[in-house]
């Protein structure tokens, strides 16, 4: 197993191709809609929704474009993609606005049960592909998820939705097969810890 996910690993590694530039002052704009949930920063007050501000333009633009094309569900990114009817030029922008706010960050106070989502991380060396822990180096695979600092609750339901298949994390499944793995505990660890990094 651990040779298994060493080779989808190593194949993590090849440099990909930003999916969409766009224009961040336009996305600004186009933005109005999203930030009703999102915010105009980033910074949602809903535990359950993800923060977007410095997230990978890459993981942003691929998964609005999953909700778009109705891949990937949620009740109310469904109203609003049936709402606005955003071309991949107006997620290109958006997704260029919000990747380009101050990264996200928790408050650096690590729980007694972050300290075992801690050891989780380093054990399945989520570091790999997260970089979450060293973000100054800001050294990620560009379509890879900034984890570190984002809300719990939404983390936590993101951990088990790739868990149970209920949503595509990567192309070679390798976040599904290192979840399963995992007790419910133990991603509530992970998520406990993540959402403190700063």
């Amino acid at each position: 197993m651990i040779k298994k996910i060493g080779s989808l690993l190593l194949l993590l590694t090849i440099p990909f191709v930003l999916y969409a530039k766009g224009d961040p002052e336009v996305g600004m704009i186009k933005a109005e809609v999203c930030a009703q949930c999102h915010g105009f920063d980033g910074k949602t007050a809903d535990p359950i929704v993800p923060r977007l501000n410095g997230q990978n333009q890459d993981f942003l633009y691929r998964n609005a474009m999953h909700y778009n094309r109705g891949e990937r569900y949620d009740i109310v990114m469904k109203k609003v993609i049936n709402k606005v009817r955003p071309s991949a030029e107006d997620i290109a922008d958006i997704t260029a606005f919000y990747s380009g706010l101050p990264m996200m960050a928790g408050d650096g106070i690590i729980t007694a049960e972050g300290e075992i989502g801690k050891a989780i991380f380093a054990k399945y060396n989520c570091r790999f592909c997260h970089n979450d822990e060293n973000r100054n180096d800001k050294i990620f695979i560009s379509k890879t998820a900034v984890i570190g600092g984002q809300n719990k609750a939404y983390l936590y339901k993101s951990l088990k939705d790739i868990q149970q298949d209920v949503r595509e994390a990567d192309q070679f499944n390798l976040m599904e097969r290192v979840l399963n793995h995992m007790t419910d505990d133990q991603i509530r660890a992970l998520a406990e810890y993540l959402s403190a990094l700063k």
